[in-house]
């Protein structure tokens, strides 16, 4: 039977708040990551549209009058210049295309155990929540969660994937605690997996902050102003490029 009086436990409950506590954080800073991510995607797709073709041309225009100044004289500072520009080409063609977004920048770089580590532990989960073995009254919810375990695994998230294990494991599918020997072990390790991800998600936002892409969409009061004015620039470089070509 059940030892109910660990229900009424002052330590568990304290430890209980605190992770609610924790999980809210976690949401709020999760939700102010998604909102910098869309932010960014959304000037990205803008300036795609505003300046991809101005942009293409411009590279390739500059390219080909790289190329065409090698051909006369053989200079390794121009041949390093070419090499670039092909990149910088190459690295706005993949971008337009929406073959980089900035989810990339999410991905975790583990070593072999943690690998390991994050594979035995998705995999426990899996089984804990995969819809096809949920309750009919379930499959939703198993559903809801196996898509935030994948698309942790998919970032090598460990902390997520090892949170949502031990979520799984003291709660269930339902969302009920269920009672168990050492839970005050299980508590305690959720209460840590929890603030280690919300350290990772201000890890996150601060590097987020830092990139040149938020940067710039978030100081820009007025986009179609920005665009505007970014499109006449390239005008004039093309102009003045289709000028030295002559």
């Amino acid at each position: 039977m059940i030892d109910m009086i660990r229900y009424h436990d002052p330590e568990l409950e304290a430890l209980r708040h605190e992770i609610q506590s924790l999980e809210r954080e976690v949401r709020e800073a999760a939700q102010e990551k998604a909102g910098m991510l869309e932010l960014m995607a959304d000037f990205c797709r803008r300036q795609f549209q505003e300046l991809g073709g101005l942009t293409t041309k411009l590279l390739q225009k500059t390219l080909a009058l790289l190329k065409a100044q090698l051909e006369e004289k053989f200079d390794e500072r121009l041949e390093a210049r070419i090499e670039r520009t092909e990149q910088q080409l190459e690295a706005f063609r993949q971008e337009a295309g929406g073959q980089h977004r900035f989810s990339h920048l999410l991905v975790a770089n583990l070593d072999d155990e943690q690998e390991e580590l994050l594979r035995e532990t998705f995999r426990a989960a899996l089984r804990l929540c995969h819809p096809d073995t949920a309750p009919p009254g379930l499959k939703e919810r198993a559903e809801t969660i196996t898509k935030a375990l994948v698309s942790a695994y998919q970032l090598k998230n460990l902390l997520a994937v090892q949170d949502i294990h031990l979520q799984l494991t003291l709660e269930g599918l339902s969302g009920t605690e269920v009672a168990l020997q050492g839970a005050k072990e299980l508590l305690l390790q959720r209460r840590d997996t929890l603030q280690g991800r919300l350290e990772q998600e201000h890890q996150f936002i601060g590097e987020l902050s830092a990139t040149r892409s938020y940067r710039t969409a978030k100081g820009i009061e007025d986009w179609g102003v920005y665009f505007s004015a970014a499109r006449e620039a390239l005008e004039k470089k093309l102009a003045a490029l289709a000028g030295d070509a002559h």
